[in-house]
């Protein structure tokens, strides 16, 4: 029943949209991104069809109501405004100039971890599905 709540919050039908998202997660990332042209500000959203089918990596992932933290020697980020029916964090600490990571809910809890570059907005991009460990 937690589970529902939460994922019906994440899709909006309450008022935060992390709400049971929180707790101990694998990222499995099988899209990478393929960096067109066009992208001028690391906040800019990318579009699903710029994104290649790859294998791996995964990433473990610990998500709290305030902060996130991914990868082994963890990327940290607090928790940002929501972007649409997505949950977003601003990463800031063990990153070379920054980046996101962002949740939603299509049919699966899915992620998103953007870095941001030196002199490129973007360096890299990938998501895949987010489950338990």
């Amino acid at each position: 029943m937690k589970r529902v709540v939460g994922l019906l919050l994440l899709l909006g039908c309450g008022e935060r949209q992390s709400a049971g998202i929180e707790g101990t997660w694998t990222l499995h990332v099988d899209r990478s991104w393929t960096t067109p042209d066009g992208v001028t500000e690391p906040s800019q959203a990318l579009d699903e069809a710029d994104y290649h089918a790859v294998t791996g990596p995964d990433y473990a992932v610990v998500i709290t109501a305030t902060v996130v933290e991914v990868g082994e020697v963890p990327m940290e980020g607090a928790r940002g405004a929501d972007v649409g029916v997505r949950a977003h964090f601003d990463l800031d600490g063990g990153t070379f100039a920054g980046g996101r990571f962002e949740v939603w809910d299509d049919g699966g809890l899915q992620a998103e971890l953007t870095l941001f570059g030196s002199g490129v907005p973007i360096a890299s991009s990938e998501r895949g599905a987010l489950s338990p460990p």
